[in-house]
């Protein structure tokens, strides 16, 4: 499919990519429990393209959780739903596929820039899904594609196709490596909360040990056991 992008915008070449002029689409989490997956792609986003907090309507953010965080630090972005399983990943794709390809046409972006997390902690992924970047390196063909139609039309439907497959792969890593997340955020939760039931398990002990000392003390004054200085006879 990169070829074949290649070698189409070799010959009929589509605007060149300059900055402020790129569509940014961003894969977050529609669950919570994920520890910072999504703030590390907010802070990314915002070290990676600072131009958006003027455009913030060439930010596509996929997930409920992404959108909470945006919501404040970039209002006017377009918030769209995510995956919560694998099983939902094809369905949520079709519909970021086509609200992709729309922003692009309205906006007449000349970039799609994709952020998500890779696999392994705090490693994120900042790619130039479109156009490729060997459509402006100097290729030796003499010869153009035979297209059967407009490019316009080739273009718009090869976008979608394009964009569903080269999206296929990166909504799954992100989802394993959000979900890798969610499992270290309650392992590290649980390991908090038994410090905390141990620190509160030796408080009771504590507790029990003062309460019996007390009754014993009790039991020995009702006895008549100490005298009237207070000294154990």
């Amino acid at each position: 499919l990169e070829k074949t992008a290649t070698d189409f915008l070799i010959f009929f070449p589509r605007p060149v990519p300059s900055q402020g002029n790129e569509l940014w689409l961003v894969l977050g989490s529609e669950r919570s429990f994920c520890g910072g997956f999504n703030e590390l792609l907010v802070r990314r986003l915002l070290r990676e393209s600072p131009d958006c907090i003027e455009q913030p309507q060439r930010v596509l953010a996929v997930g409920r959780k992404l959108c909470e965080r945006l919501d404040e630090a970039l209002p006017g972005y377009k918030g769209l739903a995510g995956a919560s399983c694998s099983e939902e990943v094809q369905s949520v794709l079709t519909q970021v596929v086509t609200a992709t390809q729309k922003k692009i046409e309205q906006s007449g972006a000349t970039a799609l820039w994709i952020l998500s997390h890779n696999n392994g902690p705090n490693n994120i992924i900042c790619r130039r899904l479109l156009p490729p970047r060997k459509a402006f390196e100097h290729i030796k063909e003499f010869n153009p594609p035979l297209l059967h139609g407009q490019p316009d039309q080739f273009f718009s439907h090869f976008l979608q196709l394009y964009l569903l497959l080269g999206l296929t792969q990166l909504f799954t890593v992100s989802l394993l490596t959000e979900n890798e997340y969610r499992i270290r955020h309650l392992e590290g939760a649980i390991h908090r909360l038994d410090e905390q039931l141990a620190k509160l398990s030796s408080r009771a002990r504590r507790l029990r040990q003062e309460e019996i000392i007390e009754e014993i003390e009790v039991i020995l004054l009702g006895s008549g056991a100490f005298d009237s200085l207070g000294r154990y006879s």
